[in-house]
């Protein structure tokens, strides 16, 4: 039911329409198919009234839509559209939405003139997926939406069917780079989106290399803001090949320029684009460009320009190379049917050799569909995208987990059993991934213990298949709705998720029951019974369930309980480390009890706020930043604008009162060894250590060593970069030892120089056996003796662990987090259940790792981000003295824009470059081209100097200054710097 209401027709009659979702949004094709699935493909819809515009709804009461899961796995499409902020990403959104019926418009067909609203506009805050208050008093994006499925046939290829589009736009601030993580883990391929002005920018460098870790291959590139001044294509796409983006950026359109009196071109503009695989003029007329009008291209620029699009095709995809060898005429590159093209460019696209390079300016509505029809015929399918892919990079629908279980029913790579004291040889696949990353990094190639570390991975590691029948799901994003409660955004990997399913959480351990299955558009939601697998949906209902977690069914299909592995981890979302704190305060004792309960769903809605409450027990699964003993409740963030934006949040959406504090610098406690000596050993503590808890005499003991990471040394995300090595034994092979990943990282990062553990020791011989009198009676946790004493190894092993990771969120001299050691937990004694019982012991080891971490020379070390400026060349001189004195940082790099031009590229470009009368937006001649002066400034500064730094910036630049920051890592400070901070954090 459609039902239109607003202030001024108060009077008029509400009018009712059903609308079909094959008939509304799919042309003639998809209509069909979408007729033989029944008559549930109806829904209904709701208009309410919206200022100052209407706002999309999907009623409660409506019918189920039972279709999404019937849809076939080709034709989803799930994609995500990201850029630099200002790029235009959620322009080109709505505009996308709009002419896939997403709009709130009328019910005639999508591709017609005659419908009623327009798309969504930043400016008068009237957008779809930008609809929190906050979204729209800013004009800018900060938390990812998703909408779809959007139906779309391409226009390109009337023979193929329509596609199911989901589509999640993203942030383009570096503070909510959290949205582009949890967008990115889930998608299959992405709308990359520049601004053809600026070329590659900080984020556009950043979201590529997120891209990149999730295994994204398959991206399309949208050059947009065409009308604008000082727009080149060239410039942009030489910029993307040289900052290491992608070799292959290859142009599918030629920009049509504006015509003056007289039919002569207008520099500056665009008025459409010429398509190289059909060689014709697309313009785009309406309202909104909704009417595309194609006629036959005479352009000259054509026949270069397509020769070489060919040329590049074929030089990479030996099926068209062959179909070139096979057409006889003197002209082979003219004869090539464009359909052969589009072939030839989705296999490609899909094996990441190419990206389809696209043109437009979404604000202007030209170049949009397009961008719709690449979506359809380039991007992939779930069942073709994936981790595992076959000779020619095509995916088969498989990504990789973890598994416990791997090795006993054979799944995952290594399918058998690891033997004691023999590695078990990697796979093939697993070699060949190793070889590649370590040529990549141009490093050493991992032999040796490495081997083994890798085998022990592919033991564990299974693969799991889109169209595998057993369920397994993946929580990427929770959001907070008033009226709803927590909702759950999964993607489902295979299997399929119904109303009736019940999960289990395979990483909590817990089981959840839904409510209600929804599929998302924006801040509205329509009811499904099922999603498919390759799908993603919203679930209510669940408790516990955060970002990152795996969900599975928790009732075996066909009464076999083998079929739920509750050991199965899908790859989580990674979640950066936040860098600036603030404190929070209850205002009255009687508020205290919301505001925690707001903290701790904010935390659950966006990972990267860490909460440290002083208790222990910190919200987020993150480390503190130093609360504790201070009465204080500590919310870190990504920096000043999110956590203005969370204390917003918690006034206005969870209706909190609460006072905030200042902003301050989130550091970090390490190890400078140096203090101990130049060549100094790790430290090693051994103890047996008695205290009293809860009225009863405890007692544990335990080796523990500490040494800082190596330079070239990488730690466990999960630890806070930290490496954490627990053996509840001494000796290699001992009952309960293990081993970690990153254990064999360190090995061979200090070159295999033997175990510090083993031999290295801050004990002399006598001491060391006043331990042993002192612990006489106690039972080595590894031997075959623990069962007797009634100790679980497990239980130990985890009480081993919680305490080591308890004494990691607070060092020892600001109760600031550890970060950058490596912390090895051997010998673990204990004296039965009475007097060892496990929380003792994990008490017990915090003790001994504090202690030791104290003795190996803790050092305070702060935040340091790479900056990168950009600025008009006459103001360079005045930044970089500014940035090296006055900031305390070092240049790292000036890039000069026109000396790039003039031939220092980093990478060649062997891509076809429209010529500049082309490309360009129109420059006047003898205008100063201050786009082209651009100069970036690449430092690395601390974070503490860049609190308020955009203000000295533009006062610096005239106000024509820019920067943007990522955290490079954390510095050790010198004896001044350290006594300095502790002041401040009231230490000393």
């Amino acid at each position: 039911m459609l039902q239109r209401a607003s202030a001024r027709h108060a009077a008029t009659s509400s009018r009712q329409l059903s609308i079909a979702v094959s008939l509304r949004a799919c042309p003639a094709g998809m209509a069909r198919s979408a007729q033989s699935l029944g008559p549930r493909m109806t829904m209904t819809k709701t208009l309410q009234p919206r200022s100052p515009a209407m706002r999309r709804c999907f009623s409660s009461s409506a019918p189920l839509l039972s279709t999404p899961h019937e849809v076939p796995l080709s034709a989803i499409r799930n994609i995500s559209a990201w850029g630099h902020i200002d790029a235009g990403k959620t322009t080109l959104t709505e505009r996308l939405l709009y002419h896939t019926g997403g709009q709130a418009s009328a019910p005639d067909s999508v591709h017609s003139a005659a419908n009623s609203a327009l798309p969504g506009d930043v400016d008068s805050g009237s957008t779809v997926t930008d609809y929190l208050e906050q979204e729209r008093e800013r004009g800018i994006t900060i938390q990812s939406a998703a909408v779809g499925p959007l139906w779309w046939k391409s226009q390109s290829s009337k023979d193929n069917p329509s596609a199911a589009i989901t589509l999640v736009d993203t942030p383009g601030h570096i503070d909510f780079t959290i949205e582009v993580e949890r967008a990115l883990r889930v998608a299959d391929g992405c709308i990359v989106v520049m601004d053809s002005v600026e070329g590659v920018e900080a984020q556009t460098e950043g979201n590529w290399k997120i891209g990149s870790r999730y295994g994204i291959k398959s991206n399309v590139l949208f050059l947009n803001k065409l009308d604008r001044p000082g727009a080149s294509i060239a410039r942009c796409l030489r910029s993307f090949v040289q900052r290491g983006l992608h070799a292959r950026p290859l142009l599918l359109q030629l920009p049509i320029l504006p015509s003056g009196s007289g039919g002569t071109e207008i520099d500056g503009g665009i008025a459409g684009v010429i398509d190289l695989l059909t060689k014709e003029e697309l313009r785009f007329e309406g309202r909104a460009g909704e009417q595309v009008v194609r006629t036959p291209s005479s352009s000259p620029e054509i026949g270069p320009a397509r020769h070489s699009l060919i040329e590049s095709l074929a030089s990479l995809d030996e099926v068209l190379m062959e179909e070139l060898f096979s057409i006889e005429s003197d002209d082979p590159h003219q004869s090539i049917s464009a359909q052969s093209l589009r072939q030839s460019i989705r296999r490609l696209t899909i094996a990441g050799k190419i990206v389809p390079t696209l043109l437009g300016s979404a604000a202007k509505h030209v170049g949009v569909q397009p961008v719709l029809d690449a979506v359809v015929d380039y991007l992939p399918s779930p069942g073709e995208a994936g981790d595992v892919r076959d000779e020619l990079g095509m995916g088969k629908g498989t990504v990789h987990g973890t598994s416990e279980r791997a090795r006993e029913v054979g799944r995952g790579g290594s399918r058998k059993p690891k033997v004691q004291g023999k590695a078990t040889p990697p796979s093939k696949e697993a070699s060949e991934k190793k070889e590649s990353a370590a040529a990549a990094s141009d490093g050493p190639r991992l032999t040796g213990e490495d081997d083994a570390v890798a085998a022990a991975e592919d033991a564990n590691r299974v693969s799991i298949n889109v169209q595998d029948p057993t369920l397994s799901c993946l929580a990427f994003k929770v959001v907070w709705d008033k009226r709803r409660g927590p909702m759950t955004f999964v993607r489902v990997y295979s299997g399929t998720l119904s109303r009736t399913t019940t999960l289990f959480n395979t990483s909590t351990g817990t089981r959840e029951r839904l409510s209600r299955l929804l599929l998302p558009f924006g801040s509205t939601y329509t009811e499904v019974e099922k999603l498919g697998g390759g799908q993603v949906g919203v679930l209510l209902g669940l408790k516990d369930t955060r970002t990152g977690d795996t969900l599975v069914d928790a009732r075996p299909a066909g009464g076999k309980a083998a079929t739920m592995d509750p050991t199965l981890r899908l790859r989580p979302v990674d979640v950066p480390p936040p860098v600036f704190s603030v404190s929070v305060d209850a205002h009255s004792k009687s508020d205290e009890e919301a505001v925690n309960e707001a903290l701790a769903m904010l935390v659950r809605t966006d990972p990267s706020l860490r909460l440290d409450s002083g208790s222990g027990d910190d919200a987020g699964g993150g480390s503190a930043f130093g609360a504790a003993g201070t009465n204080q409740t500590i919310l870190s963030g990504m920096g000043e604008l999110h956590l203005d934006i969370a204390k917003d949040r918690l006034k206005n959406e969870f209706g909190v009162k609460a006072r905030i504090g200042g902003v301050r610098v989130a550091f970090r406690e390490t190890v400078d060894e140096q203090l101990r000596g130049v060549n100094a050993e790790p430290h090693v503590v051994e103890d047996v250590l008695e205290r009293d808890m809860g009225g009863k005499r405890v007692k544990a003991g335990a080796r523990v060593t500490v040494q800082a990471l190596a330079e070239n040394e990488e730690g466990d995300p999960a630890y806070g970069d930290n490496i954490v090595e627990v053996r509840l034994g001494g000796e290699e092979g001992q009952k309960g030892n293990i081993e970690s990943r990153s254990e064999a990282k360190s090995r061979t990062a200090r070159g295999n120089k033997g175990d510090p553990a083993s031999g290295v020791s801050n004990l002399n011989a006598e001491q060391r056996q006043a331990r042993r009198e002192g612990s006489k009676g106690a039972t080595p946790a590894g031997s075959d003796e623990t069962g007797t004493v009634g100790i679980d190894a497990d239980s130990l092993r985890r009480s081993v662990l919680s305490g080591v990771t308890a004494c990691l969120s607070r060092g020892p001299l600001a109760s600031q987090p550890l970060t950058k050691l490596h912390i090895r937990v051997t010998d673990v004694q204990t004296f039965g259940p009475e007097q060892s019982p496990p929380r003792a012991v994990g008490a017990i080891i915090q003790s001994l790792v504090r202690r030791a971490v104290r003795e190996a020379g803790a050092r305070i070390a702060e935040p340091v981000m790479r900056v990168r400026i950009e600025t008009e060349e006459g103001h360079m001189g005045r930044v970089v003295s500014d940035v090296t004195t006055d900031q305390g940082g070092d240049i790292v790099e000036v890039e000069h824009e026109g000396a790039a031009q003039e031939g220092t590229e980093r990478r060649p470009v062997d891509v076809y470059l429209p010529p500049e009368s082309q490309g360009e937006g129109g420059e006047a001649e003898g205008a100063i081209p201050g786009a082209r002066q651009k100069t970036t400034i690449v430092a690395l500064v601390p974070l503490t100097k860049l609190v308020s730094y955009s203000s000295r910036l533009r006062a610096l630049t005239a106000g024509t200054g820019t920067f943007t920051m990522r955290l490079e890592g954390f510095r050790k400070v010198s004896d001044e710097r350290q006594k300095q901070i502790l002041e401040e954090l009231g230490r000393v």
